[in-house]
C-alpha cells in the first residue's frame, strides 16, 4: 500500500471514530397510539359483575398521551349472552364498573361477549364459562405445638378429584378472616394466605395424579381472636389462566428480568375477558 493510501485510510478511521462519539439528536421515535384496555372476569358464584377500564402506556408515546395509571370513568361497556345485553355503570368510589341490571345472571357453560368503547376506540372479546365446578373437597388437618414460641401450627391439607378429561385450569387461594372488637364496634379483617404445594395457577396437564392437593398453614397463639380460614378453588378458562400467569410471574423491580408479554384476548385493544367457577371450603378456629 502506498504512503498516500495509508494516509487516506488513517484519516477515514479518525473521522469514523469521532463520528461515533457525536451525540445524535435527530432520531425520530415511533409514535404508538394508546389502546383501550378492559379487564372483566365473570363467575356464576359471584354476586356482581365488575370490570375495569384503562388506557395503555406505550413505550414510545406522544407527550400528549393521557395518564395510563388512572381508571377511565367514561367508557361504555356492555356484556351479552346472545339473547340479553346488560350495560355497566361506573362506580366513582371503587373506580370500576358494575352491571346495574341485577336480573342479568352468569350461567355455567354459556358463552358471553364483552364490548367496550371510548371515543374512536372499540374492544371486543368472547369467553365461555366452565361448565363444571369442584363440588367435593376433602380436608385433613394435623397440628404441632412450638413450645419455644408458644404457638400451635395447623397444617390443613385440601384434596379434590381432577376432572376425567384433561385441559382443566385451576387456581388456589386462601384467606384468613377475623374480627377485632373496639368498644361496642367489631371490625372484620381479611388477610391473604398463600397455599403451599406449588404455583397458585396450574393445569392438570402438569400432573398425572387423579387427586390434586394444596396445603394452608395456620399459626395460632393463646389469646388470638377467633378466625376462619377459607380455601378458594377456582376452575378457570384458558383466558383467565394465561392472563393471571403473566402478572404473577412479572418482576418489574428486577432490571435483569426478561420482558413479559401481556396476554390479551381483546380484539382492538388490551385487557382480558375470562371466566371461572368458584368453590370455597372454610375451617373455623377458636
Amino acid at each position: 500500500m502506498t504512503t498516500f493510501l495509508k494516509n487516506v485510510f488513517f484519516l477515514v478511521l479518525i473521522w469514523a471514530f469521532f463520528a461515533c462519539e457525536s451525540v445524535v439528536t435527530n432520531v425520530k421515535l415511533p409514535n404508538i397510539e394508546q389502546k383501550l384496555a378492559i379487564t372483566c372476569f365473570i363467575s356464576p358464584e359471584t354476586d356482581t359483575i365488575t370490570a375495569t377500564a384503562h388506557l395503555s402506556q406505550p413505550l414510545f408515546g406522544s407527550p400528549d398521551s393521557e395518564n395510563a395509571s388512572q381508571p377511565l370513568p367514561d367508557a361504555n361497556i356492555s356484556i351479552s349472552d346472545g339473547t340479553k345485553t346488560a350495560r355497566f355503570v361506573y362506580d366513582p368510589l371503587l373506580l370500576n364498573y358494575y352491571v346495574g341490571d341485577r336480573g342479568f345472571k352468569i350461567e355455567a357453560g354459556k358463552t358471553y361477549v364483552l364490548v367496550g368503547q371510548r371515543g374512536d376506540k372499540t374492544v371486543k372479546a368472547t369467553c365461555t364459562v366452565p361448565l363444571k365446578r369442584i363440588m367435593d373437597i376433602s380436608l385433613a388437618m394435623d397440628s404441632s405445638f412450638n413450645r419455644r414460641e408458644n404457638y400451635m401450627r395447623y397444617r390443613i391439607k385440601y384434596t379434590w378429584k381432577d376432572f376425567s378429561e384433561k385441559g382443566n385450569y385451576y387456581r388456589v387461594d386462601g384467606r384468613r378472616v377475623y374480627s377485632v372488637r373496639l368498644g361496642t364496634d367489631s371490625i372484620t379483617y381479611t388477610q391473604n394466605v398463600f397455599p403451599e404445594g406449588g404455583f397458585p395457577l396450574f393445569t392438570d396437564e402438569e400432573s398425572n395424579d387423579e387427586n390434586l392437593t394444596r396445603t394452608i398453614v395456620e399459626d395460632r397463639s393463646p389469646g388470638d381472636a377467633p378466625s376462619r380460614v377459607d380455601f378458594l378453588l377456582l376452575h378457570t378458562d384458558v383466558h383467565y389462566h394465561r392472563y393471571h400467569s403473566v402478572f404473577m410471574t412479572y418482576n418489574g423491580d428486577n432490571p435483569f428480568a426478561e420482558p413479559s408479554i401481556i396476554y390479551t384476548n381483546m380484539d382492538g385493544g388490551l385487557g382480558c375477558f375470562g371466566a371461572y367457577r368458584l368453590s370455597v371450603l372454610s375451617r373455623e378456629f377458636r
